[in-house]
């Protein structure tokens, strides 16, 4: 028995040794793959694998173009000069307008802004006008600068071009200020062509009383007893107390005493009351001794006329010396203290 082991065991160890290869391949021999798991792994390659083969299979994406320089300043101009030839310019103009405000600087905006006025005020006056009422509601600082640098060029075409221009802007918000760079320019320009002018504007007394303003800068400048003279003559109370404040704010340049008392012979209630505030106040700031505008305004015959002035006193005087203020306002009557202590102390209860 023992003899015949050996024949008997080596088949059962070639048995073994061909199962152990099936079950536990050699070294650096793949393992078979079942088909079921061959179908899985394939499956599950192609569904991992299709994102990159579709990369693959498709054309690489091109990187972003680095972005340019910003435009300048004479760039912007040229689009802006092409733009004005097109058929339907505002759109172009309003999409370059938002371009100049986040690449220039305030320099460079406002030397393109002089440039581009200039432009307009040579063009198409409807296209000027159409311009201004779309940029008011884009950016509403945009459309006044331009607008008055429009005026101020189209003053160079003729002042009744202007004129006649603004006349399709009274409904703009900017009609006020317009008015007055126009009133004052014509002003410069020709005294009593701007004058004329004005007295044609009586069915609107806001934009009438803005001319005025712009008038009597300049004419307050030259000629200061002639504009108190015109402005007396003015019917409408508005539009005469426009020209009367401008006169008292330029004679409080050189001489806040006299402008003091001229704002007091005003017979308009407001007006005498915003003349006498002007003047107090460039008065007390610009002299070191409060006690003569203080003694002015107590010598202030009519009471209605004289509370209101210490009102302006005292705020005027707490601005500078909130001490001085406080002792004047302890020792007036009762009836004005405490609106006078309001305006020294507006915030407390």
């Amino acid at each position: 028995m023992r003899k015949f082991l050996p024949v008997l065991l080596l088949p059962l160890a070639a048995v073994f040794v061909w199962w152990l290869a099936r079950v536990k391949p050699p070294v650096g021999v793949p393992a078979p793959v079942s088909p079921v798991t061959a179908g899985a792994s394939t499956s599950a390659g192609k569904s991992s694998a299709a994102p990159g083969a579709a990369t693959a299979a498709s054309p690489a994406a091109e990187p972003a173009a680095p972005a340019g320089p910003p435009p300048t300043a004479e760039e912007l101009l040229q689009k802006f000069t092409a733009a004005l030839g097109g058929p339907n310019p505002v759109p172009s103009l309003l999409a370059l307008l938002a371009s100049a405000r986040t690449a220039l600087s305030p320099r460079d905006h406002s030397l393109l802004f002089t440039k581009l006025g200039a432009l307009l005020a040579a063009g198409d006056p409807k296209v000027s006008a159409e311009l201004i009422k779309a940029l008011q509601q884009q950016n509403f600082s945009d459309s006044q600068t331009l607008g008055t640098l429009v005026v101020s060029g189209m003053i160079r075409r003729g002042p009744e071009s202007a004129a006649a221009w603004l006349k399709t802007l009274d409904a703009s918000v900017h009609a006020r200020q317009f008015y007055q760079t126009l009133g004052r320019d014509w002003a410069v320009r020709n005294m009593d062509g701007a004058r004329g002018w004005i007295n044609t504007l009586q069915e609107n007394m806001h934009n009438q009383a803005a001319a005025v303003e712009g008038l009597a800068d300049p004419w307050a400048e030259q000629d200061l007893k002639g504009l108190l003279e015109w402005a007396g003559k003015i019917e409408d109370t508005h539009v005469r107390g426009a020209a009367l404040l401008k006169a008292v704010k330029q004679l409080t340049v050189t001489d806040p005493p006299a402008a003091a008392k001229l704002g007091l012979t005003f017979p308009d209630t407001l007006t005498r009351r915003q003349a006498l505030e002007s003047a107090l106040t460039t008065w007390i700031r610009q002299s070191p001794d409060p006690a003569p505008a203080r003694d002015f305004v107590e010598q202030i015959p009519d009471p209605a006329t004289r509370d209101e002035a210490r009102l302006s006193f005292t705020e005027a005087l707490g601005q500078k010396n909130r001490d001085a203020a406080e002792a004047y306002v302890n020792k007036l009557p009762d009836s004005i203290r405490e609106q006078a202590r309001l305006r020294l102390y507006p915030s407390k209860p």
